[in-house]
């Protein structure tokens, strides 16, 4: 299936996107959308204390008091009512520091606000107990005396519903950006999953975008990448690359990016048997070039 062609001079296109790239990167992310100032004072400094301190009970069955393992079984997902009055009840935290969003795809962001310290990496390893991976963190906010930071937390692919079929069915190819330098060896290696990004901090991924999405779309997601792109060999030159995935090998699986309208990603490698080089677009690598 074709992707939606939208009639658009390359002037006006730019010129859109441009102002579109310049409102998210200005306004923030979610996770920076989360006012802190809002939760009340004397919640804040109840909440603000090293979760350390806080006496522990060992519960047989209570999957915090466990090794840290990513769950993988269905049957073992957790609520997202649970997760959080989990960590809330743990550290005797007030529920005002610890609750969820419904992001894209309708895939629930849990988005912790915790002190800082040591709290955050505790409570991280207790959300990657419940299958949750730390996918960003907030700006630091210094109330009073005291610092909060906002968390932002995503499920692992295991506790995503697998969206393969679904994404076969609805196209046959799918598209990515990579900057021109990286072409070369996509064409002898495939796409082979990242965790190379400078907002999120993801596990080994390769994130594409689907097979309908319109200029305005991609040509969007595409000067968010370049600008955030620091590498020294960005020059701003990139490439569409065209994902073939009739007849893809079932090992590959497909899931939807929680943090983009038109984002999929797998976790497999993505021969090279099945990329084409698209056409190279020019963005600018600052919104100064303008």
């Amino acid at each position: 299936m074709g992707k939606k062609q939208i009639r658009l001079t390359e002037n006006e296109l730019k010129k859109i996107v441009l102002e579109s790239v310049k409102r998210v990167l200005y306004e923030g992310s979610l996770v920076d959308e989360i006012d802190i100032t809002q939760i009340p004072i004397e919640k804040l400094r109840q909440g603000y204390f090293d979760y350390r301190l806080v006496p522990q009970s060992m519960m047989y069955g209570n999957v915090l008091n466990e090794p840290a393992t990513i769950t993988e079984a269905v049957n073992d997902i957790l609520p997202p009512d649970t997760v959080v009055n989990n960590i809330v009840k743990k550290y005797s935290i007030p529920q005002n520091f610890v609750f969820k969003v419904e992001h894209y795809h309708k895939i629930y962001v849990y988005v912790i606000t915790a002190c800082i310290g040591q709290n955050d990496k505790l409570i991280e390893e207790d959300m990657n107990k419940m299958g949750h991976f730390l996918g960003a963190r907030g700006k630091i906010v210094q109330i009073e005396n005291m610092r909060f930071q906002t968390l932002q937390f995503e499920p692992s692919s295991q506790l995503q519903e697998d969206i393969t079929d679904l994404v076969k069915s609805k196209f046959d190819i799918l598209y990515h950006w990579t900057p021109s330098y990286c072409v070369e060896g996509i064409q002898r290696e495939g796409l082979m999953p990242s965790h190379k990004n400078e907002a999120f901090d993801y596990p080994p991924r390769t994130y594409l975008m689907e097979g309908n999405s319109s200029d305005v779309q991609m040509w969007g997601l595409g000067q968010q990448l370049c600008i955030k792109n620091n590498n020294p060999n960005n020059n701003g030159t990139y490439n569409l690359i065209i994902v073939d995935i009739e007849n893809l090998d079932d090992s590959i699986r497909f899931f939807y990016d929680p943090n983009s309208e038109i984002g999929i990603y797998t976790e497999q490698t993505i021969p090279n048997d099945r990329i084409q080089v698209g056409k190279t677009v020019q963005f600018v690598k600052n919104l100064k070039q303008r």
